[in-house]
């Protein structure tokens, strides 16, 4: 059973997705894939480390992306789970989501998570 709206949001999340897309300047597409998107097959300490620093850089290039609001936002209600999008690591916006529907029934605002 389709929920009520649920076709609007698909509708709405897609033109949201080929906005970013379409949006020049922004730093995941003039960079590495691998800042972004680290490889998580690899367990050893190193990897770790070094996915930890690419982590952060990609975080770092987010702050100045002409989308990231949107990014992060499409993240959340996509349901990205790998991946730094909008300057948020996966763990980021699994402890976001967790926290908010802890204290709301409602998402996560991303209006709120940027005044944080």
């Amino acid at each position: 059973m389709i929920k009520p709206g649920h076709h609007n949001a698909q509708q709405q999340l897609t033109a949201d997705r080929l906005r970013i897309a379409h949006t020049p300047g922004r730093p995941c597409a003039e960079n590495d894939p691998e800042e972004w998107f680290a490889e998580y097959h690899k367990i050893s300490k190193d990897d770790l480390v070094s996915r930890a620093i690419r982590r952060a850089r990609a975080a770092q290039l987010c702050a100045g992306c002409p989308v990231l609001t949107l990014c992060r936002d499409v993240a959340i209600r996509g349901g990205e789970w790998w991946g730094i999008w909008g300057g948020m690591s996966e763990h980021d916006r699994r402890s976001l989501i967790r926290t908010h529907r802890c204290n709301q029934s409602q998402p996560a605002a991303i209006d709120e998570v940027d005044a944080a």
